[in-house]
């Protein structure tokens, strides 16, 4: 039987960056890709992002970048990570779970959706 997560280690996971962390300025830089409908740049600056540790805002944000590149699968990935790192409820979950419940919808898996 998988252990539960404790509500410490979730809330090690989510913990904003320091400001010194590589992650913040990528994370700023993805936004505004995104913001600007540039998905490539935003998808690479995610992954560099990804590359100093598990982030939910940066998957949250290149699954959305996957989506609008027409890569559902990979973003139903990128979500799906999101939504098992961030904390239930938080803004970044919320984001995760409304792209993901909507993915499930378009395939037909309305039951899995309504449970986001």
């Amino acid at each position: 039987m998988p252990q539960k997560k404790t509500a410490t280690a979730k809330s090690r996971l989510v913990t904003p960056p320091p400001a010194d962390d590589p992650r913040v300025s990528l994370i700023e830089e993805a936004r505004r890709a995104l913001s600007e409908s540039r998905w490539s740049d935003a998808e690479a600056l995610c992954r560099k992002g990804l590359v100093f540790g598990a982030d939910a805002q940066l998957e949250e944000m290149l699954g959305e970048a996957a989506l609008r590149l027409g890569r559902h699968g990979e973003a139903t990935v990128c979500f799906t990570r999101a939504l098992a790192i961030a904390e239930e409820g938080s803004p970044v979950w919320l984001d995760a779970a409304a792209h993901r419940a909507r993915l499930l919808l378009q395939s037909g898996q309305s039951d899995e959706a309504a449970k986001l």
